[in-house]
Parts: C-alpha cells; structure tokens; sequence
C-alpha cells in the first residue's frame, strides 16, 4: 500500500508540473500553446500516444523558440528526447531553466 500512495503522488505531482509548466509557457509565448487540457484530453482518448507525438514534434520548437525570445546562446530544438521517460520532464525542466534564468 505505501508503493501505491507513493507512486500516486508521482502521478498528481506530475500532472501539477505538466499544468503549471505549460502554463508559463503559454504565458511567455503570449498564446494558447500548449493548451494542458488539450494535451491532456487527447493524451487520455489517445492512451498516451498523443502525449508523445506533442513531445516528439511540438514540445522542442516550443522550448527552442522560448530560448531565442530569452536570449539564449544557441537554443537546439531536443525534440525526441523528451519522450524519454523520467528524462523528458527533467530535461524539459533544464532547458526551460535556461530560459527563465537568462539575462535578456
């Protein structure tokens, strides 16, 4: 039972970071991409693949795109690699860093 509450708190953890992300994101494009609910909802309907095809092909100009609006030297789209499990969130996380801490 505690493997079961743990694992569970991942979960919600990782759909308050997906949401909370997105939504800076969002906001620093000053657009509605990427929309949490309906990566969300098409993630659900689709059993997941949705959630790797945005990963694959939309996620990576996404965050190359927020580095060149930061001022980051030499912003490089990772595209596939975010799909990678347990690395995707933590490199998404490093690369948006980047951007939230650069000067410009």
């Amino acid at each position: 039972p505690v493997n079961v509450v743990l694992f569970s708190l991942c979960g919600i953890y990782a759909i308050y970071w997906m949401f909370t992300t997105f939504g800076e994101m969002a906001a620093f494009l000053q657009r509605d991409e990427p929309s949490f609910l309906k990566i969300l909802g098409l993630s659900i309907v689709t059993c997941g693949i949705y959630n790797l095809y945005w990963l694959a092909t939309r996620c990576g100009a996404l965050i190359q795109e927020i580095q060149q609006r930061a001022g980051v030297q030499n912003p490089e789209n990772k595209g596939i690699l975010y799909v990678i499990p347990i690395y995707g969130p933590y490199l998404i996380q490093e690369e948006l860093n980047k951007a939230w801490q650069a000067p410009g």
